[in-house]
Parts: C-alpha cells; sequence; structure tokens
C-alpha cells in the first residue's frame, strides 16, 4: 500500500506541474476558465507590475522557482505544492484529493447529503469516494454498492463518511486492503464478506453499531491482519473471525472490550502496545493465541478473558496491573509458569482453574487473598509459596494439587477455608513454617541437599512390634500417593518391614522408595501394581521374599542405593520378579 501511495504521489506531481504550465497559457476569458486555475494563498506579481513597483521602490524583486509536492496525506490526499522565492518567501497551492469521478449516488432527505449506492459509470481500478458530488456530502455507503466489483484494486473512502451498509464491498475480491475512517460510525453485516484477496484492514473508528450475537462486518471478512488504530476495540468485532491471525493496537487504543476477539480460533498474535484494559472474555476460545505483547501500562484484565486459550504457554503481565477478574485464564491448558503481578491483591475466584500444564507460580507478599477453586485442578503446579501476607483462602483454592505447598505461615490462619488445599479426591501436602519438602521434578521424592528434608507419604496402615520401637507398614490405608515415599518411621515406631500383600492390587502406584531402615519386604508385597514402574531401595534391605513383585508389567528400573555386589547379596525367594518389566538396575552407591 505504502508503495502505491508513493507511486501516486509522484505521477500526481508530474501531473500537477503539467497543469501549472497550461493555467500560465490559459487566458481569463470567463468564469469557467478561472475555477481551473490554481488558487494560491500568496498572488504571484505579474511582469507588467513589478516594472511599476520598480519605478517606485529599490525593494528585491521575486523570482520563484519550481512547485515542489509537500505531500501529508492519508487516503491519497495530496497536502500542498510549495515553491520559494530565492530571497527566503514561500508561496504554497492547494491541491484537491484526487477522487474517483462517475459513481451513482442519491440525494438524502436532508437536501444536503448523499449516498453512494453503486460504482456507476466509474471504471477507475483504484476508486476514491469523494467529500462531496455535485455540492452533496457524501456521508454514506449504500447496502451492497460495490457488490461483485472484482476489477477494483484500491479504495479510499472519505473522512466525510458515517455509515457503509450491508454487504457493501461483497466480493469484491481484487482489494487487498483497506482503511476504515475514525468518522464511521455505523456499519453493516457482511460488508467485506467474500473479499477473498483482503489481507489487512486498518480500522480507526471506535464504534459502529451494536452486534453482540449478530454478526460483525469483520467476522467474515478474509483479512489475516487488522490495525486498530482508534481509541477503544469496541465490543463483538471480530467474534468468531475464522480468518484473522494478527492483530496490533496502536498507541491511542486504550481499551479491548467484552468479546471483541472471542473464539478467533486462528489468531496467533497480538501486539496490545498501550492498553490500560481487557474486559471480558476479548480473547475467550483463541485456541491457537501463542504470542502476546502486553502493554506495560495496563491495569485491569476482565472476567474469562484468556479463558480457554488452550496454546498460551507464558504471559508476562506488568506491576500496573491491580485488578484481574474471574476465570481469567481458566482452562489454558499450556500455561507453563506465571508471575502474581506485585499491583495485584486478591487472586480470583479460578484465575487458574484447570490449568493442567502450571507448573510454577510466584506469588508476591501484595496479596493477602487467594480466592477459591484458584488453582484448583492445577495438577502440575510445584514450589508454590504461599506468603504470610494472604490471610483468606477460600474453598478448593489448591484442590487437586499433589505436590507440597510451602506456607510461610506456622499453621493454618483462621481465615483460611478448612478445605483450602483439598476436594473429594486429593488433598495436597502442606509444609508450614518456611519448611520446604523436596520434590525432584522427576517426582521422585528425594530430598533436596540444600534444606535437608525429604516428604513422606501419610495415611499408611502399619503394626506395631512387640517391642514397642518398630513397626510394618500392613497396607495403602488413606494414602493416595502416586509416587509412594515409605516413611522412616511413624509416630515414632522404626518401619523395619513391609507385610506380605501389603500393596497388593494398588494400582494408583506409580513409583515407591523404601528407606534404609526397611529390613525385610515381604512375599506378594506389590503383586499386581500394575502401573508400577520405579522402585527405590537401600543396601540395608536383606529380603526380598518370593512374588514380592509379581505381575508388576510395567516396572522398568529398580535403583538400589549400594555395589552390584551388594545387590547379589540380598536374599531373594522364588518369583520374586515374576512377569514383570523388562526392568534394569542403576546401582547409585550413597
Amino acid at each position: 500500500m505504502k508503495s502505491f501511495i508513493k507511486s501516486v504521489i509522484i505521477l500526481l506531481a508530474a501531473l500537477c506541474m503539467l497543469m501549472l504550465v497550461a493555467c500560465n497559457e490559459i487566458i481569463d476569458d470567463g468564469d469557467e476558465d478561472e475555477t481551473r486555475k490554481p488558487k494560491k494563498t500568496t498572488e504571484v506579481t505579474t511582469e507588467e507590475e513589478t516594472e511599476e513597483e520598480s519605478e517606485e521602490t529599490t525593494e528585491h524583486i521575486c523570482h520563484f522557482g519550481d512547485w515542489v509536492v509537500i505531500s501529508n496525506s492519508t487516503y491519497f490526499t495530496i497536502g500542498h505544492m510549495e515553491k520559494e522565492c530565492n530571497c527566503g518567501e514561500k508561496e504554497t497551492e492547494e491541491i484537491p484529493r484526487i477522487v474517483s469521478d462517475g459513481l451513482a449516488f442519491e440525494v438524502n432527505s436532508d437536501k444536503k447529503s448523499c449516498t453512494i449506492t453503486g460504482i456507476g459509470e466509474c471504471t477507475d481500478t483504484i476508486v476514491s469516494i469523494p467529500d462531496e458530488i455535485d455540492n452533496y456530502t457524501v456521508v454514506a455507503i449504500a447496502d451492497n454498492a460495490f457488490e461483485d466489483c472484482t476489477h477494483i484494486t484500491g479504495l479510499a473512502i472519505s473522512d466525510n463518511v458515517k455509515s457503509i451498509g450491508k454487504r457493501a464491498f461483497k466480493g469484491c475480491s481484487g482489494i487487498t486492503e483497506i482503511t476504515i475512517p475514525e468518522g464511521v460510525n455505523s456499519m453493516g453485516s457482511q460488508a467485506f464478506y467474500k473479499c477473498s484477496g483482503l489481507d489487512t484492514i486498518y480500522w480507526n473508528a471506535d464504534y459502529i453499531g451494536d452486534y453482540y450475537d449478530t454478526v460483525s462486518p469483520l467476522a467474515e471478512a478474509t483479512a489475516k491482519n487488522v490495525v486498530f488504530g482508534g481509541t477503544s476495540v469496541q465490543p463483538y468485532i471480530l467474534k468468531n473471525s475464522t480468518s484473522v491471525e494478527n492483530v496490533t493496537l496502536l498507541g491511542l487504543v486504550a481499551s479491548v472490550d467484552n468479546y471483541a476477539f472471542a473464539n478467533c480460533v486462528n489468531l496467533k498474535s497480538v501486539n496490545l502496545q498501550n492498553i490500560l484494559r481487557i474486559e471480558d472474555s476479548a480473547f475467550s476460545g483463541c485456541t491457537s493465541l501463542t504470542d502476546i505483547t502486553m502493554s506495560k501500562n495496563l491495569t485491569k484484565i476482565g472476567a474469562y478473558a484468556f479463558k480457554g486459550c488452550t496454546a498460551l504457554k507464558s504471559i508476562d503481565l506488568p506491576d500496573t496491573l491491580t485488578k484481574v477478574e474471574s476465570n481469567a485464564f481458566e482452562n489454558c491448558s499450556s500455561l507453563e509458569s506465571f508471575a502474581i503481578p506485585s499491583g495485584m491483591e486478591v487472586i480470583p475466584y479460578k484465575m487458574f482453574g484447570s490449568c493442567y500444564a502450571l507448573k510454577t507460580v510466584t506469588i508476591p507478599n501484595t496479596v493477602v487473598e487467594i480466592e477459591g477453586y484458584a488453582f484448583n485442578g492445577c495438577k502440575n503446579l510445584e514450589g508454590v509459596v504461599i506468603p504470610d501476607s494472604v490471610t483468606i483462602i477460600g474453598h478448593s483454592a489448591f484442590g487437586d494439587c499433589k505436590n507440597p505447598i510451602y506456607c510461610e505461615a506456622t499453621e493454618k490462619p483462621a481465615g483460611w477455608a478448612y478445605d483450602w488445599n483439598s476436594n473429594v479426591s486429593n488433598e495436597a501436602p502442606v509444609a508450614w513454617g518456611g519448611n520446604h519438602y523436596c520434590v525432584d521434578n522427576d517426582k521422585d521424592h528425594y530430598c533436596d541437599m540444600q534444606c535437608g528434608k525429604v516428604f513422606y507419604s501419610e495415611g499408611l496402615q502399619y503394626s506395631v512390634h512387640s517391642n514397642k520401637t518398630s513397626c510394618t507398614i500392613i497396607g495403602i490405608g488413606t494414602c493416595k500417593d502416586e509416587d509412594l515415599f515409605i516413611p522412616e518411621s511413624i509416630n515414632g515406631y522404626a518401619v523395619a518391614m513391609i507385610a506380605d500383600y501389603a500393596f497388593l492390587n494398588c494400582n494408583s502406584i506409580k513409583s515407591v522408595t523404601i528407606p534404609d531402615t526397611v529390613r525385610t519386604i515381604g512375599a506378594n508385597a506389590f503383586e499386581s501394581c500394575y502401573y508400577l514402574k520405579t522402585v527405590t531401595l537401600s543396601k540395608n534391605v536383606g529380603s526380598i521374599k518370593s512374588k514380592a513383585f509379581i505381575n508388576c508389567e510395567k516396572l522398568t528400573q529398580i535403583i538400589f542405593k549400594g555395589t552390584e555386589q551388594e545387590w547379589k547379596n540380598i536374599n531373594k525367594g522364588s518369583g520374586w520378579d515374576s512377569s514383570t518389566g523388562n526392568y534394569e538396575v542403576v546401582f547409585k552407591e550413597n
């Protein structure tokens, strides 16, 4: 478009030079010729006048040079021509906007304005809607006015146009880009329907009528790129568009209104520049959205604003953001990390509900409340630290989270709901007072050497020995851990054995770590633990009884914390590893 405009400007400059030469040769013999003459803001003295003045004055006589075209235009408007005298004075000439002739029109009822109704006798491939026709101001383009005008390759709309009708440019397949002036306040549905060559729309209007669940004039346009240059993006303007891929909001745009881009399933990138507000459901259902350039001045994100943006992996929000409403990022199932801006005090209801891939969240000490279900369903969330500034947490805020939650508070504050870290099926483990249990990314629960603590599974059934100092694990009890970490002691009793059939048919177990205190693994202890893949045990184990791991069909690795010889020295009963997977033994000496 820019190269095209540049070519037009050069052509017009040449034409204007020819016109000026012709004008100097025209003899003033009537009103008709007079109207064709350029009107100058500074009158040029004739040769006769300068001779008369030279007899009376010794002032310098100005000789003006060639005209130069000065362009400050949009929509094919060239601003003015200018030439300079050798003494520094300037003379200017306004150049009218090049417009198309022969367009069909109707005079409106006010008898002052008119509406373009069709192509008429105009043969231009680049159609420029004039400011006026026969002294009638052009204020509208009628329904179907240019429908199927496939020969049109360029379009310029006058700033006077306020209304564009339904299907006004339907089927104009030759138009590749179009600019909507800021004065347009009404546009009919399917205005650009089947404009198959349309690639880019420059949209300067703020409001073009209510659409809501009806069809927006842009929804069925084929444009992949839309640039907004007004002061806001109105509701529903691109809702359900299947063509748009890239959206840019220029510096004047302050807000993106409700459902503006909802369900734009092929929208991939958004440049939000300097916007202040993103309203409800503005980008909900944009399932291809991966790239967001966020404003540094953002203050608000509305409810459901990015719900269901399933391809979005990360987003950086500024600390100017103070208000986020419910469900803002719900079901962003690819979102992996998030830093809560320090300007926020409340993490709202279901802000990250069902964000299954979310691993890390940073919560600043400006946050005082986490509303119910805020992180519910974030199964892979790990290492989250709740600062002691948080005095209120709602129901199931961390429901279905499996990894430990680290709390700076030494005990549960009164304002936290009784089930803040649980739901019907799961209760996340908690470390109070800044005591960090360590969980590796591979979920094997080994202690991080920096803090010297480990995570132990809770709820296992056990039986105390007659010596009152040790015990045997006899069953899974209420423990729901997929990665089972058997503790070294329970209630002060050292865990010395795992009983026969203790974990028979426990299909939920994926890994098990057996502590140094255990000396014996009973017969059939892990029989038919179908999903058990990894077993970790120490060199202190002296006996693995018969069929201890029979039918553990997915067993792929046994990690032995000792030497190969120490592994061979263990007394193994018959069939202890019958019908197991093709496992390997990995030796890790302490």
